[in-house]
């Protein structure tokens, strides 16, 4: 409706300029030399000719807006379009692709050792296509915006199985107060900095940590409520607090059911102490603490993308609960600090699992990770290095640890959109398997090549 009559106000407008028009030519015509009836005729004519067509366009754009359709606006670069279904005020289309190519020993770093108990594909030479993700988000009204986004490559070794086309975030959040955001659907639980808080298309490295792939509560379906309490109260210091706590099935993404009466609950707080300039660069520093409980029935896979479960070679497989309900209770600590062209990333993260598995005790799986980077060459590129230590506590001296060096070169300049070439070297070093050489090899390395885009 609104776009009907901004048209008729046009066309009312446009009607107006001409007839002025032709007023004007008459009005400088009076003033010069009489001219010849002709002549007056003949710019009367033309006045009505060009109104007429602004007209004829007009009246197409209006048929167009009616039918549904996207007015066809000529333009030297014309732009792409995406229509909204009913009325939103925003819908973007959009997505992104990211493909590995991994060399040497493949997932090592996971504990997935060459000719170790259950060795399978992922130890041998690969290319993979990591994600590839494409979704519809917007605002709905005002108050309440949604993302719809799924994933087409699913056979990626290490997701439990999930093949073909699958939802990652489907969701609503109602953000009328900054202060008390509510979001439900399925989206990614606030638990672990390196999971939660950084992007797949702002890693430093292709590929997470151990700690944050074993130890993560990954995807959830449920709800939770957020903000930044200072936002109206201090706005220019809206981003020094910010608080996440969610209710959640426990059950990992895709999946509906809940696996008993309980739920899973988790919370987040982050702060952010300092935000400004050191020697003249911008800078920031950010805190932030989290944990979780959840009870959980027997047969539930509770570690879809990392493997936490050490078999008798000391190598790693996913953990699923046994025979009987168990509990986890988890908690970590995080910080990230930025100051011109160097970043400084560390976390911290354990789960503790009561009754995880028949006849293995209690164990704590911990484990942290610190990462390094400097822009040598601004927003191009990049250096980067990092060390990651996880401890799965169920054999003695089960500490896995990996080192990695890596360069990533940024097209378009650092950022979500862009396109990023990654190269890294990783080496991987067992414990147990250095104390019990009967075993195999201990030392392991692996180099991975990642191509990223968004759009």
């Amino acid at each position: 409706m609104q776009a009907k009559c901004f048209l008729r106000r046009t066309l009312a407008l446009a009607a107006i300029a001409a007839l002025c028009g032709v007023c004007r030519v008459n009005a400088q015509d009076a003033g010069a030399a009489p001219a010849s009836d002709t002549d007056r005729i003949q710019k009367l004519e033309d006045a009505v000719r060009q109104l007429s067509d602004q007209n004829q366009q007009l009246q197409q754009e209006i048929t167009e807006l009616k039918s549904g359709q996207p007015a066809q606006v000529v333009t030297n670069n014309p732009l792409p379009f995406v229509v909204p279904g009913l009325n939103e005020m925003k819908l973007v289309l959009g997505g992104y692709f990211q493909g590995n190519a991994e060399f040497g020993d493949v997932d090592a770093y996971r504990g997935s050792f060459p000719g170790a108990k259950g060795h399978n594909e992922r130890a041998f030479d690969r290319f993979k296509i990591r994600r590839a993700r494409i979704g519809v988000w917007g605002d709905l009204g005002e108050n309440f915006d949604f993302k719809l986004m799924g994933d087409f490559a699913q056979g990626d070794g290490f997701s439990g199985g999930r093949e073909g086309f699958s939802g990652t975030d489907l969701y609503i959040n109602y953000h009328r107060f900054a202060e008390a955001n509510v979001k439900f659907g399925q989206f990614d639980t606030p638990f672990g900095m390196e999971q939660f808080s950084i992007p797949d298309m702002l890693t430093l490295t292709p590929e997470r940590s151990e700690v944050t792939e074993g130890l993560r509560a990954e995807r959830q379906i449920g709800v939770m409520l957020w903000g930044k309490p200072l936002a109206d109260l201090i706005p220019e210091e809206k981003d020094m607090l910010a608080y996440y706590f969610g209710v959640f099935n426990g059950d990992l993404r895709n999946i509906n059911a809940n696996d008993g009466d309980n739920f899973m609950y988790m919370g987040r707080v982050e702060v952010e102490p300092f935000q400004g300039q050191i020697f003249g660069q911008p800078a920031w520093w950010k805190l932030g603490v989290d944990g979780y409980y959840s009870v959980d029935a027997s047969n539930t896979l509770v570690s879809q993308t990392g493997n936490i479960w050490v078999q008798s070679d000391g190598s790693l497989k996913a953990l699923s609960v046994q025979t009987h309900s168990d509990s986890r209770l988890a908690g970590g600590a995080d910080q990230q600090f930025h100051c011109g062209p160097f970043t400084l990333q560390a976390e911290y993260l354990q789960t503790h699992f009561h009754d995880a598995v028949a006849g293995l005790p209690d164990f704590t799986a911990h484990g942290y990770w610190v990462i390094g980077a400097c822009q040598i060459i601004p927003r191009r590129l990049e250096l980067v290095g990092k060390y990651e230590s996880f401890k799965p506590d169920q054999l003695p001296s089960d500490d896995l640890w990996t080192t990695t060096a890596g360069v990533n070169y940024y097209f378009r300049g650092r950022g979500p959109g862009d396109i990023t070439l990654m190269f890294d070297w990783l080496h991987t070093q067992d414990h147990f398997r250095e104390l019990n050489p009967s075993f195999g090899a201990y030392r392991f390395d692996e180099v991975m090549a990642r191509m990223e885009f968004a759009f």
